[in-house]
Order: structure tokens, then sequence, then C-alpha cells
């Protein structure tokens, strides 16, 4: 789906994973070390409420992943923020594809 995509100049930031058939139904699949799944990211928001709220997504992005290095010894608070929103665009962008 992703190479249709790209031949329509649509990039959705998909990132493929190699897949080997081994029977019918069967198969073998790439694992991600060190993944969140979305269910995770609302979870940490508060296990009932976290799915319902539209910044929870937003919430785990500041909590866990701007605290990383590459946020935290920018120049400014303009440069985090702006590198805080590449991310999170990235992400909703794959959940569009």
């Amino acid at each position: 789906m992703d190479g249709l995509w790209q031949k329509n100049h649509m990039r959705m930031e998909m990132i493929c994973y190699s897949v080997m058939e081994s029977g019918f139904e069967t198969g073998y699949i790439e694992f991600i070390d060190n993944a969140t799944v979305i269910t995770d990211m609302h979870v940490d928001e508060g296990n009932w409420k976290g799915p319902f709220k539209k910044t929870s997504v937003m919430n785990f992005f500041l909590r866990k992943v701007a605290i990383k290095p590459e946020f935290t010894l920018a120049r400014n608070k303009e440069v985090i923020e702006n590198r805080l929103q590449k991310y999170h665009w990235t992400f909703l962008k794959s959940l569009a594809g």
C-alpha cells in the first residue's frame, strides 16, 4: 500500500516491515523493539478516560518523547516545540495511512 501512496506523491510516513509466509494463514513478522502502541499511550493518560481525551497522544509525547536529549538539549523553547510538533505530525500521518 505504501508503494501506491508514494507513486501518487502521498507521503504517509509508513515504515514497512519484513513478513515471511510459512503456510496457510501463518507466518513471521519482524518485531520492533521498544515500540509503543496507541493503546498504551491512552492507558498512560488513564485507564478509563485516556481513549476519550483528545490530548492523550500529545500528552504521551510530552511525558515520554520530549524528555529525550534531542529535545532537552535544544537551543530554545521554539526549537523544542518545532521538533515535538514534527514528531506528532509524523505520527498522525502514519495513523492516516
